[in-house]
């Protein structure tokens, strides 16, 4: 089945009174975004991870888990993200507000400092800055740790403008629906969408379903993540509302 499929989460930011606005906006599906450009990449190495940020959108472009073999080569390390050889399994972040539309989503070439980063005490922060948009002043920081898989994403927001503002923040998971390599005819696991809600607890979703617009599944909720599910690795993005959408189908 061809196509991209899409797992979105958003949370407003609360006091702005176009942030339900913003939100709703957020949710609604881009057809044009699952088509990927490319900026300049990020590296990152710690002791468990190597990470490739790309500059535009400051997407997570590339992981590969160190500690585990791939399916095909145990020469090399499991590539769980990727965006190369026709695959995509990508993870996104953005801002939005109906009162500085300028925000930088997952569209917007950010810079870095450095090329390359690696791990060499406990904490290590990426910074990735946007353009300056009407006054306000982003940065998106990602946060990687020893020992850990997880990777912490947060906005730095300095509103130097005239307007208040409150945005909304999206966290997206853009995967395509090929099974993963190395899984054979006989021995076959669910690759695919997963969300949590406090309400409605674990529910998983086909890709086939998405495609037909089926689906029972939690719409929005809170305190829950959105999750893609392959072999026996997940990847999530935990959130306060969220809701899942099919992106692009080919």
């Amino acid at each position: 089945m061809a196509g991209i499929f899409c797992a979105q989460a958003c949370c407003a930011g609360g006091t702005d009174t176009d942030s339900p606005e913003s939100c709703q906006r957020a949710r609604q599906p881009d057809f044009e975004s699952a088509k990927l450009t490319s900026g300049q990449r990020i590296v990152v190495n710690t002791d468990v991870l190597k990470a490739e940020i790309d500059t535009v959108g400051g997407d997570l472009r590339q992981l590969s888990l160190l500690k585990h073999d791939s399916a095909t080569d145990t020469k090399q390390p499991f590539a769980l993200f990727t965006d190369k050889g026709g695959r995509v399994y990508v993870a996104q972040t953005g801002l939005m507000a109906a009162s500085n539309p300028a925000l930088p989503t997952h569209k917007t070439v950010f810079s870095a400092e450095q090329s390359s980063y690696t791990l060499s005490g406990d904490k290590l922060e990426v910074k990735l800055t946007a353009p300056v948009a009407n006054g306000v002043k982003v940065s998106k920081v990602y946060t990687f740790k020893k020992g850990s898989y997880d990777i912490d994403v947060r906005y730095d927001i300095v509103n130097g403008g005239t307007v208040p503002l409150a945005p909304t923040a999206y966290y997206r998971l853009l995967r395509d629906a090929r099974a993963p390599e190395g899984e054979g005819r006989f021995s076959h696991t669910f690759t695919g969408p997963a969300v949590y809600t406090a309400e409605n607890k674990f529910q998983k979703v086909s890709f086939e379903d998405l495609a037909k617009g089926k689906g029972d599944y939690a719409k929005n909720g809170s305190n829950g993540w959105v999750s893609m599910l392959q072999h026996y690795f997940m990847s999530a993005s935990g959130t306060q509302a969220v809701e899942w959408s099919k992106c692009l189908q080919g």
